[in-house]
């Protein structure tokens, strides 16, 4: 490996270290990483000198003698911008170097031919909000609904009622950003490992409900995307041959018994009046009996669903998110019974389910994990800030 490639990988070994552990010293960044000190003190050099981190005395390392210093993440080495595009609207989030947001908001959602004027014009007033500027954004993440490629073509997308629409083409002629397209559950993903429960995991699948259900799948250590970038399509996978019918227009599809949608379609039928997921939850909540079996039922199927990833793929960490995060109470008992049931024991040993905590629409994270991954990853890009 060329000498440059195996620093730019120490590099990206180190900046994530140092983001993990703000106020870290030196010498635990070597621990941290494995990475000899020389290296360690030639990279937070060039760091300090884009303007990246920030070193202060008095803070950093451990035991007596003089104070050490302590090294964190800039605030001014530059921002990250996060996209949502969704039925109800575009939410944006913006971040600093580190991927902790500093705000959010909504604007409507436009059709494909103006999507780059409006990503424009959302990053101006969200940059704007928080006292930056516009050209201070070193990349943008955008998790889109849908089969997106990895040219950044989105395929599909049946809740945005958008067809073959070539991304990455319609926003590089509008705007001048670095550009990282992926579909919102393989973003969720990256979101995980970057800053939630799958952070330090090399094999996990994150697992979500919305209009669908859709699984982003981190196998040996990076995001597994498939040949054209449609991996993770999970919902679309069969739990009950020729069953119910599924928005896609086939049957017995796991979005058709788990997806908020199915539920609350499976609660009408039996006399339940819920029209959201907050519905659903309140009337779990509250002790509703049918309520709490109709989400026992899809608890099972969902079971079945990761039954099938877990003899398959050998994961060992579940992590539940979108409105599997707020149903996971009561749907938690079906998905582990049945996963028992069906799940070979090797497997199962040691498998655990946890719920996601930073799956929240009023900041959600993974347009600005798919900057960060962009602008930071062990491969060099066009965004990467050192």
């Amino acid at each position: 490996m060329h000498p440059a490639d195996l620093h730019h990988i120490s590099a990206s070994r180190i900046f994530h270290a140092i983001r993990r552990r703000p106020h870290v010293s030196q010498r635990e960044i070597a621990d941290m990483t494995g990475t000899d000190k020389s290296t360690v003190s030639a990279v937070i050099r060039n760091f300090a000198a884009a303007g990246l981190i920030e070193r202060t005395l008095g803070r950093g390392g451990q035991g007596p003698g003089r104070p050490g210093e302590s090294i964190a993440i800039s605030p001014h080495g530059g921002l990250l911008a996060g996209v949502h595009p969704r039925p109800e609207g575009i939410r944006y989030v913006v971040s600093g170097l580190d991927g902790e947001p500093l705000h959010a908001l909504t604007r409507a959602l436009p059709t494909p031919a103006r999507l780059a004027q409006e990503v424009r014009a959302g990053i101006a007033e969200i940059t704007a909000a928080v006292g930056r500027k516009p050209s201070e954004v070193r990349a943008v993440g955008i998790s889109i609904p849908g089969l997106v490629n990895r040219d950044g073509v989105l395929a599909q997308s049946p809740n945005l009622g958008w067809r073959d629409v070539a991304l990455r083409h319609v926003l590089a002629r509008g705007t001048h950003w670095p550009l990282y397209i992926d579909n919102n559950a393989n973003a969720a993903a990256a979101a995980e490992f970057l800053f939630g429960r799958g952070t330090g995991a090399s094999h996990f699948a994150y697992v979500e409900s919305g209009s669908g259900v859709g699984a982003g799948l981190f196998l040996d250590g990076s995001l597994y995307r498939g040949t054209r970038g449609f991996a993770g399509e999970f919902g679309h996978t069969k739990v009950v041959p020729q069953g119910r019918p599924c928005r896609c227009g086939s049957l017995g599809c796991l979005s058709a018994y788990a997806s908020d949608y199915s539920i609350i379609e499976r609660l009408r039928q039996r006399g339940v009046a819920a029209a959201t997921r907050a519905d659903v939850v309140a009337a779990a909540s509250g002790g509703d009996a049918t309520t709490r079996a109709v989400l026992h039922e899809a608890g099972h199927h969902l079971g079945v669903g990761l039954a099938n990833l877990l003899n398959l793929l050998d994961i060992q960490l579940f992590i539940l998110g979108g409105g599997f995060a707020a149903l996971a109470p009561f749907m938690r008992p079906a998905i582990a019974s049945t996963l028992d049931d069906l799940a070979l024991p090797a497997a199962t040993a040691g498998c655990h389910i946890e719920t996601s905590d930073i799956g929240s629409w009023d900041r959600p994270r993974g347009g600005i994990a798919l900057a960060l991954e962009g602008c930071t990853s062990h491969v060099r890009t066009e965004a990467t800030p050192w």
